[in-house]
């Protein structure tokens, strides 16, 4: 199983078939742990966190199969060319292709 760290967890998320998971650094200071269902666009999870280990715990700590997807090399300008950084399903979460799939 795939998880987040304080290594990767602003470099990517954490997908599966169905659902996406992420923490992100709010300007309060606080940790905001997240999991949308990237098919339905719904929200199923949201807390905030005062420190990053507790979001991390917290997002972990969910019994998903998850695979982990870098967004650091999947930019609009490199998605469909060949030898481009958007793959795997990070191009069905972030469709940055004028509306077509990576």
């Amino acid at each position: 199983m795939q998880m987040l760290t304080v290594q990767n967890f602003e470099k990517g998320f954490l997908v599966n078939e169905t659902l996406m998971g992420g923490i992100s650094r709010q300007e309060s200071g606080v940790y905001l742990a997240y999991i949308v269902d990237h098919e339905e666009g719904g929200l199923v999870f949201e807390r905030e966190f005062s420190t990053l280990d507790l979001a991390l715990n917290a997002l972990n700590s969910m019994e998903k199969t998850w695979s982990f997807e870098s967004t650091k090399t999947c930019d609009s300008e490199d998605c469909g060319k060949p030898g481009g950084g958007c793959k795997g399903s990070s191009c069905k979460v972030f469709d940055e292709c004028g509306g077509t799939r990576c």
